[in-house]
């Protein structure tokens, strides 16, 4: 059986002038790729073992084709005239397509110079100037590269009698997701509008009047969105957004799974229900949370694509989508086991305490409102968010967000919900998560029994119910504090090394063992040491019986040498009658008047001095150990002493400026206070 033909194999050689220049080149690569050729760059690779320079004469060697992405930048590298220490990967590239073409005697086979709007031919190095470049910005010039590089001519030569005609070409990705049609006549009209646009591109490209286009754009996309609602299959920011189905709805608005044809990758599109589009207030809410979203740069928050986008009536923004759907749904499935589904409440702390950080609060968090990316947890839907820059509000009647986990201040004073808020509504997640089915009612009309059902340690149940306070001052002060309590308190931690938010805590906790750390950015159980070998272990107790053994002998040697000194000096005050005695006779006569038995006292002596120092130096050691620990454990019942200090003064200061607020309120006149509500 004859084995198929080898997909060929090409190496994308460019420089990283820009951030959308490596986009253009990825999504080249990316096309290429789902045509069936073999294409490879640096983007697909993190750290090769062998090291960037074998890696790219590897790949080059390897490679049927080599693509040279030519623009200026890489044009000055290629020939090592850019600035010293940097391109040195083009250099080096550089410097290995030069040789092939020189040990070939300049015949090219395989390095293919393209080109991407602006650059131009004169951005081709020298030495690939007479070869055939592609400008592949343009669909035609794309598909004249496919055919170079699969052999397809562009008028191949039939044989004798017969014509194999080419396939059509293919002018979409052919990775670009098919959308869930809710019926025949959506899908048409969807195909319809794809195809206007299509033809709008290519004469606006040749230069055309594209009136009728535009007309027939219009009249097509009105009939799609009847009763002015969108399907799926519909385009949006002209045509670069196209709608694959809908993931979520809401009091606000409706979240759509589409494909962005810029980036070419799915995202998340949020369109404003059409009720509310004519309301200016519920426009600027809506915008503002995207806006806030769009600021925090944080792993744990969505990342905002596009915060504002209207077209034909229709506003929305645009999202990173996320594949792992929200943590409600993967706690009633009971995909999670409880550590995982807590460490994942502890890292929306950690993006809460970065969003708090920056003054802004969510006021919505609930578990909907967690988007899971494998076990990473994304926060999302700011819409009530709260900041310090904005002059919208939070309506002052009713109640926004969902019942059972707004805090009790978001239905009397909305506008000044804040941290406490969010430390309300996390330890409700929290709650829920630790129940593993859907809040009762009798949470709120009960919170203390409910939570006391609950299978948690007493610490974790006191902890809760202290989050979940009616008032926000009985709250913990802060997100943080909250997360590092339910760390402590809950034990199911114990086994996980957990990274929680850099934050200096408000109140005191209590005192944890010495193995674990004070502070809760590191580990909380330490780690063992590692097991040593059953022959390692052999050899270091017969080195502590030897060193034992030596000790011993060292202080007989020095007990010898001071009774030969006693001896050789005083032998006549031992009587002779007694075997000491006899023995100093004994060395009087042969060894007291010789220079062996004093040399032999003397180095036993020196002996015996070293062993006493070494005694010496290790109790001195012993002795500075004691004292630093002294020290240190000193400074740090001053240090928090000083913190308790500064924490009691802060809640009296606090605690005033609350009375004397709530005074001046009583004490005011409410003429205007109508005027001020609709403002």
């Amino acid at each position: 059986m004859k084995k198929p033909p080898r997909p060929p194999r090409l190496f994308v050689s460019y420089s990283h002038d820009s951030p959308e220049h490596d986009d253009k080149v990825l999504g080249l690569c990316d096309r290429l790729r789902a045509h069936g050729i073999d294409a490879w760059l640096d983007q697909y690779e993190n750290a090769p073992p062998e090291g960037w320079p074998r890696w790219r004469v590897a790949r080059i060697r390897e490679a049927d084709f080599v693509l040279v992405v030519c623009t200026e930048i890489y044009e000055r590298r290629f020939r090592a005239a850019d600035k010293p220490g940097e391109g040195l990967g083009v250099t080096w590239e550089g410097n290995i397509l030069t040789q092939e073409l020189y040990d070939s005697g300049g015949r090219n086979k395989r390095i293919i110079p393209v080109l991407f709007f602006p650059a131009t031919p004169q951005h081709v190095p020298d030495v690939l100037r007479g070869a055939t470049r592609f400008e592949v910005g343009t669909e035609e010039g794309f598909w004249r590269l496919y055919r170079h590089l699969t052999g397809q001519p562009q008028s191949p030569a039939p044989p004798l009698g017969t014509l194999t005609p080419l396939p059509p070409r293919v002018r979409q990705f052919a990775f670009e997701p098919a959308p869930r049609y809710e019926e025949d006549r959506s899908r048409r009209l969807a195909e319809k509008l794809e195809m206007a646009y299509r033809r709008r591109a290519e004469l606006t490209f040749t230069g055309q009047d594209t009136r009728k286009v535009q007309e027939e754009i219009l009249r097509i996309r009105r009939e799609l969105r009847e009763g002015g609602r969108l399907v799926a299959g519909d385009l949006l920011d002209e045509a670069r957004f196209k709608l694959i189905e809908p993931i979520g709805s809401g009091g606000f608005a409706t979240v759509w799974k589409a494909y962005d044809r810029k980036r070419s990758e799915l995202v998340a599109v949020k369109v404003l229900h059409g009720l509310r589009t004519g309301d200016r207030t519920y426009r600027e809410r809506f915008f503002r949370g995207a806006r806030q979203m769009a600021e925090l740069q944080h792993p744990g928050i969505v990342r905002v694509i596009e915060p504002h986008r209207e077209e034909g009536g229709h506003h929305f923004f645009v999202l990173e989508y996320v594949s792992g759907g929200d943590f409600r749904q993967a706690v009633l499935a009971s995909r999670l086991q409880q550590a995982e589904a807590l460490a994942i409440i502890l890292q929306v702390g950690e993006a809460l305490t970065y969003a708090h950080q920056r003054d802004v609060f969510h006021r919505d968090v609930k578990p909907a409102n967690i988007l899971l990316d494998g076990l990473r947890p994304k926060l999302t839907d700011f819409d009530l968010v709260r900041a310090f820059d904005t002059t919208g509000g939070t309506q002052t009647q009713g109640m926004l967000g969902t019942f059972l986990y707004s805090a009790p201040e978001m239905m009397s004073e909305p506008r000044e919900a804040g941290a406490a808020a969010d430390v309300y509504s996390l330890a409700m997640t929290t709650i829920f998560t630790l129940h593993g089915k859907e809040l009762p009612s009798s949470v709120l009309r009960e919170p203390e029994r409910f939570v006391q059902s609950l299978a948690c340690t007493q610490d974790a149940k006191k902890l809760l119910i202290q989050a979940i306070s009616v008032e926000p001052t009985e709250r913990q002060s802060s997100i943080a504090e909250f997360c590092r309590q339910l760390q402590y308190a809950l034990p199911v931690f114990a086994a996980a090394t957990l990274v929680m938010p850099k934050e200096t805590y408000a109140l005191p906790l209590r005192t944890p063992r010495r193995t674990t750390p004070r502070s809760i950015s590191r580990p909380l159980v330490t780690e063992e040491p590692p097991l040593l070998p059953v022959s390692a272990v052999k050899r270091r107790k017969l080195w502590s019986a030897a060193q034992f053994a030596l000790e011993n002998l060292l202080g007989l040697l020095l007990l010898v040498s001071i009774a030969l000194v006693l001896l050789q000096r005083s032998p006549a005050r031992i009587s002779g009658s007694t075997v000491l005695g006899a023995f100093g006779n004994y060395l009087d006569t042969v060894l007291v008047h010789s220079f062996i038995a004093s040399a032999l006292a003397a180095v036993l002596s020196s002996v015996a001095l070293y062993r006493l120092f070494l005694l010496f130096r290790r109790g001195s050691d012993h002795v500075r150990q004691r004292w630093n620990s002294f020290i240190l454990a000193r400074e740090e019942r001053r240090r928090e002493r000083g913190e308790k200090e500064r924490i009691r003064r802060s809640i009296i200061t606090k605690h005033m400026q609350r009375v004397i607020e709530e005074r001046q309120k009583r004490e005011e006149v409410k003429p205007m206070r109508e005027p001020s509500q609709r403002e």
